[in-house]
């Protein structure tokens, strides 16, 4: 659906060196990512660059089904390896399932509680995103001729399966 999304992909991109909020691999492979709410006190989304609230619309698009997968933006996931700005991809993620991928975590500091989001994504199965889909991401066409098959076949499906075909 060409120019009906607000967003056209979420880049992610995780230190490793946030101990409180541990982005990571969990044992079945997919991605916790913690969302971007470090201040205590505050609502879970209220956060500086308004990812959290991103969460919870992709959260609320996923209820409805295709249509709403349609929307989703696809989650691009970078982490800092070397010095500087060394950054290495580490695939195309898409949320695990279409509930409960999405919850609130508690952490209690000296300065008070913060409430943040734990988003559980699946890895799909690309090795990498061409220049050409990007582009159609930008004009609001997610499922060109240039996207990946698993991120379509994602769409489609909304199981968050990273067993997918590589791209098309």
């Amino acid at each position: 659906m060409k120019g009906s999304r607000a967003t056209a992909l979420c880049v992610l991109y995780s230190t490793g060196q946030m101990t409180e909020w541990p982005d990571r691999w969990d044992s079945n492979g997919r991605y916790v990512y913690f969302g971007d709410q470090r201040e205590p006190g505050q609502d879970v989304l209220d956060t500086p660059r308004r990812g959290n609230r991103l969460l919870a619309e992709v959260d609320s698009w996923l209820k409805q089904g295709i249509p709403g997968r349609r929307r989703v933006p696809p989650f691009l996931l970078f982490v800092k390896v070397g010095r500087g700005r060394d950054v290495r991809f580490e695939g195309l993620l898409a949320p695990a399932s279409d509930i409960h991928w999405l919850t609130v975590d508690r952490r209690q500091t000296r300065h008070g509680e913060i409430l943040n989001f734990r988003a559980t994504m699946s890895r799909l199965s690309v090795q990498s995103v061409t220049r050409q889909w990007l582009n159609e991401l930008q004009i609001g066409n997610p499922s060109g001729t240039h996207a990946p098959t698993a991120w379509t076949d994602w769409i489609d499906a909304g199981n968050g399966r990273d067993d997918h075909g590589a791209n098309r």
